[in-house]
């Protein structure tokens, strides 16, 4: 008998200001409409997600699993963000005092690997988001590594392009299942179709596009047709029991 493994959508960037923290947080609160999901942030050296959800602080954050000092689950704060579903929050401990003491620690895939193992059973949960740290380095590559859908966000520069292929590259010798583009931001004078072909051209990946929203409401209501998009197709692997 087989049964569907809740799937772990990595959210990624090549460089800071991308935007990513915030898709994920958003696509998180989507994907909770009557499901139990949990948001994850796996970056230690610049974490935000505390300040950009105005969570109160926890009595855990990743930084004490990492040590040992608590269970995966204790670090995950329950919200209840629409009328049926849960979210649940992981964040990283921003103190500076501690962001310094942290960024000097190594992130194993081990380490994630298990965190997320144990929040899979303990939580029941349909969908793990995670937020990688940005850039292409040991603080990121365990978050791709455990990517079964992989969105790397991006922007129409050319520092983005560079990055962003690169980092597909080594997520596909990674084995990620799932590597797609997601370009954040675009101003409404281009055509988002054009923009969507040409980068799956360039990087041999299904595309979406985010048009830039001046408030809340408006990326909402883009990020929920990407959601309409993306959602069906989140997670196909399968396991034994």
């Amino acid at each position: 008998m087989t049964s569907r493994v809740p799937p772990t959508l990595v959210l990624h960037s090549f460089v800071r200001g991308s935007g990513k923290t915030t898709l994920a947080a958003r696509l998180a609160v989507l994907a909770s409409r009557g499901a139990r999901v949990a948001l994850i942030e796996a970056d230690l050296g610049a974490p935000s997600l505390q300040t950009l959800l105005h969570l109160d602080a926890p009595r855990f954050y990743l930084n004490d699993f990492l040590v040992g000092a608590c269970r995966a689950a204790d670090i995950m704060t329950p919200l209840q963000v629409v009328r049926s579903g849960t979210l649940f929050v992981g964040c990283v401990n921003d103190h500076p005092t501690e962001v310094a003491r942290t960024a000097r620690t190594r992130l194993s895939v081990e380490q994630l690997d298990r965190a997320l193992s144990e929040l899979r059973a303990e939580l029941e949960l349909d969908l793990i988001v995670l937020d990688a740290a940005a850039g292409l380095g040991e603080q990121s590559l365990p978050a791709i590594a455990l990517a079964d859908d992989l969105l790397l966000v991006m922007r129409l520069d050319q520092q983005d392009y560079q990055g962003t292929g690169v980092t597909a590259d080594v997520a596909r010798k990674l084995g990620v299942p799932s590597v797609r583009l997601l370009v954040n931001m675009v101003l409404p004078s281009y055509d988002e179709r054009a923009i969507e072909a040409r980068v799956s051209g360039t990087y041999d990946a299904d595309t979406l596009v985010v048009p830039y929203a001046e408030t809340p409401d408006t990326l909402d209501a883009a990020l929920a047709n990407l959601w309409v998009r993306l959602a069906p197709t989140l997670g196909r692997r399968e396991r034994a029991e």
